[in-house]
């Protein structure tokens, strides 16, 4: 079965948390959920969003943005949202997608992760070493200064977004 795009939640808020409920019929048994969140003190990136209970850390880039992706395998009963936090955050948004088709048992073949401060982002290849894998790229930028913009690179789709 190939890998396919189920859902797309997000949400954002001006406080340390916020709730990214579940999308009408999403969040199935044995898809996986991958999440980004990102947070912002007020200042410029805030502390790096706790991963939720039952979600495994993928990686996170320190206090350079403020962000950390996650990801969760859907079991048979999912609650209603799930809460991401930051402590000493005075804006945070996260945003999840859902997935069907992927190996269930070891979900995250290969990741990179890029940190920069300019205006420009770059990003990183990644080399996957099984057929069939979904590659995502999750953006998190955590502005005091300016509002954000983002392009999606040539020959992406943009599938969710949060443009708090």
């Amino acid at each position: 079965m190939a890998i396919a795009l189920v859902s797309a939640a997000h949400n954002s808020a001006s406080s340390s948390s916020v709730v990214v409920s579940q999308p009408v019929g999403g969040w199935a048994s044995g898809n996986i959920l991958v999440a980004v969140a990102c947070a912002n003190s007020g200042a410029g990136p805030g502390p790096v969003p706790s991963t939720p209970a039952g979600w495994t850390l993928i990686d996170s880039d320190g206090t350079d943005s403020g962000g950390a992706s996650m990801y969760h395998v859907c079991g048979g009963s999912e609650p209603a949202s799930y809460t991401f936090s930051s402590s000493g955050a005075g804006h945070i948004a996260a945003c999840v997608v859902e997935y069907s088709g992927q190996d269930a048992s070891s979900p995250i073949n290969a990741h990179t992760k890029h940190v920069g401060t300019s205006n420009t982002a770059t990003y990183n290849s990644v080399t996957t070493t099984v057929n069939g894998c979904q590659v995502i790229l999750g953006l998190a930028i955590a502005s005091a200064t300016r509002a954000p913009t983002s392009t999606t690179p040539s020959g992406s789709s943009l599938e969710a977004t949060d443009g708090a």
